[in-house]
């Protein structure tokens, strides 16, 4: 599909599949257990267009993909009920395991978990099967000894590039417990009238989908008042309360707030590969509970035909999408769309593309060339720590106004202040970083394609690039002459040239405001007030009234030279070892005293760490 109409339209026909086969899949479990094709449909219908699936359709079609969950537990009765031998067992448990690994590995793991305690569960309460149940277990563990060992080289990659920590927070991803009685807007009925609380919740309105609504609530009241003492009923009443508490997370949430009150989710949040899983996506297990007992409730619950319908109808209409929030489109530049990027890049040539990640298009772009350039940044999941400056250079160029985020390496300033116009210490390393991240990743091309972004104009003006206006983007092309001229530059180096350009920026303008200030007005208000410094340093006040402000971190003030008859200044900025040894190999014939990390006297053979550097210069005689 990809290659004959193109990815955006393989991707939207693969999203519309996505729920239709989940719910077919869910129609021919619920029809095995029923009987009743009705009730296949019905409950088929609850769990592949549930308030789960609808809101994961938002653009995670890897996790709307769910059509497998359903029949590998199909399989396993069919396996205790004898209705499949183990050869076939095994080799159809077994693809279906390596299917949906590859699709998504947390879903994977989540049905991994879903389906341990409910092998556990259905011993305890059907003690007559216990038998069928453990022949049926140990032909599970073949197949995940057949999983595993395919999966492995996957499998092997996967986990040691898994942070040690977390990579989402499993608060911020856990159902708020409002959201089984209230529809969030991508529910048609009711989705925009209580929008006021929902806001409140965490996560996003795709984590949030747990929406029952009440005629289903209703249902599953009717259903477990009358049937909890059979073995069936209770079966279902207990995963039914497992896994709704599970999607609840580690702490309880209501309207927004964490109540402190600790879940049982808080054991798995810790544990490997689990503390990586979000706990609102068991919400797909809270509706493959709900279908199958709508399908019972259709089938066995003993009342009028009419009342039935009713309560099943009402179930359903509740849980219709708003389509509005399920739409979107891609505007796609002519750059692209028309085949002008053949006229402007060569096959295979490295480019960068502005904005790439979430907040940009630039996998979209490369798919619908098909492939036809390579690219130094994109979105495919998390980034492996060796790249972390493709996440660096992707997050500065995501923000316009304020830089009030602690940066983790130098390239991300090139994603935030290519935007800005100002040139103060973070707009020099984005300079020095977007040179070093070209020169690593041999980048032959920085498409821009939001052209409302400015900020890349003065970096490129500064570097002697033109931009080309083409096809709805703005494209730089680097010369081979950059690359001879910018040979070997470094992160570290951009980091150490910022450092020295911010430094030698506050000591000149010092300098020049002591000619004809006096040295107790030598604050960054001062010198931003008569011009000596451009305001984007900006100044504090206060106590902090030496410092710059806009996180600039450097310091301007007056000092206590030890030899009275001298009058001195300090010049301060924040650093590492490697970053501020080019200032004071610039700098330390001029100075009279070197701090480093401040209070500490620099050492050259043992001051390291970060801190800051703070040099004490003689101004002039007091005689």
């Amino acid at each position: 599909m990809t290659y004959l109409l193109g990815p955006v339209a393989s991707y939207n026909i693969a999203m519309l599949l996505a729920p239709a086969l989940a719910a077919y899949s869910a129609y021919l479990l619920i029809k095995y257990l029923t009987g009743s094709d009705l009730s296949g449909f019905i409950g088929g219908y609850i769990f592949g267009f549930s308030s789960y699936e609808i809101g994961q359709t938002w653009g995670h079609l890897m996790i709307t993909f769910t059509c497998l969950v359903p029949l590998m537990v199909l399989l396993f009765l069919l396996k205790v009920h004898k209705k499949l031998n183990s050869i076939s067992f095994i080799i159809l448990l077994s693809l279906s395991l390596i299917l949906q690994f590859f699709i998504s590995q947390e879903v994977f793991t989540i049905f991994n978990l879903f389906g341990v305690f409910s092998i556990i569960i259905s011993l305890f309460i059907f003690k007559e099967q216990r038998k069928e149940i453990f022949y049926a277990v140990k032909d599970v563990i073949f197949s995940y000894i057949v999983t595993v060992i395919i999966i492995s080289p996957y499998l092997y990659y996967m986990l040691i590039s898994i942070p040690k920590r977390a990579i989402h927070n499993p608060a911020y991803w856990s159902s708020d417990v409002l959201n089984f009685l209230i529809p969030t807007p991508i529910t048609f009925i009711g989705g925009k009238t209580f929008s006021f609380i929902t806001s409140k919740f965490y996560g996003t309105y795709a984590g949030e989908g747990a929406y029952l609504g009440l005629p289903l609530i209703f249902l599953l009241y009717l259903y477990f008042v009358n049937f909890y003492k059979t073995n069936k009923g209770k079966f279902l009443l207990i995963i039914f309360l497992m896994v709704s508490v599970f999607s609840l997370g580690p702490f309880f949430y209501i309207y927004g707030t964490n109540t402190k009150i600790i879940m049982p989710w808080i054991i798995f949040a810790i544990m490997p590969l689990l503390k990586d899983a979000l706990p609102g996506r068991f919400a797909l297990y809270v509706f493959l509970v709900v279908a199958v007992v709508a399908g019972y409730f259709i089938k066995e619950f003993q009342a009028k035909k009419w009342l039935k319908l009713t309560i099943i109808a009402a179930s359903i209409l509740f849980i219709l999408p708003s389509l509005p929030y399920l739409t979107s489109s891609l505007a796609t530049p002519p750059f692209f769309s028309k085949g002008l990027y053949k006229e402007y890049l060569k096959k295979d040539e490295n480019v960068l593309i502005i904005p790439f990640s979430y907040k940009g298009y630039s996998d979209a772009y490369q798919a619908i060339s098909r492939m036809y350039f390579k690219m130094a940044g994109g979105y495919l999941g998390l980034t492996p720590s060796r790249y972390n400056d493709v996440d660096f250079v992707q997050y500065m160029l995501e923000n316009s106004q304020e830089y009030n985020t602690k940066i983790t390496n130098s390239n991300q300033f090139i994603q935030y202040w290519m935007l800005n116009n100002n040139y103060n210490k973070y707009n020099k390393l984005t300079e020095y970083s977007l040179i070093a991240f070209i020169v690593s990743n041999r980048i032959k091309a920085v498409i821009v394609t939001m052209p409302k972004l400015i900020g890349h104009k003065n970096i490129f003006s500064t570097l002697k690039i033109a931009p080309v206006n083409v096809g709805g983007v703005i494209l730089y092309k680097i010369p081979p002459s950059f690359f001879i001229k910018y040979r070997g530059f470094t992160n570290s180096r951009a980091n150490a040239s910022a450092e020295l350009y911010v430094f030698s920026k506050l000591y000149f303008s010092s300098k020049l405001f002591l000619k004809k200030y006096a040295l107790k007005n030598l604050y960054p208000e001062y010198l931003e007030k008569y011009n000596y410094l451009n305001k984007s340093y900006g100044f504090r006040t206060g106590s902090a009234i030496n410092w710059t402000g806009n996180n600039s971190e450097g310091w301007i003030g007056s000092w206590s030279c030890r030899n009275q008859n001298y009058s001195c200044f300090g010049v301060g900025i924040m650093g590492n070892s490697d970053d501020i040894k080019p200032i004071i190999k610039k700098y330390k014939n001029f100075a009279t005293q070197i701090f480093f990390p401040y209070p500490k006297v620099y050492n050259v053979s043992s001051s390291e760490g970060s801190g800051q550097l703070l040099m004490i210069f003689r101004l002039k005689s007091t005689h």
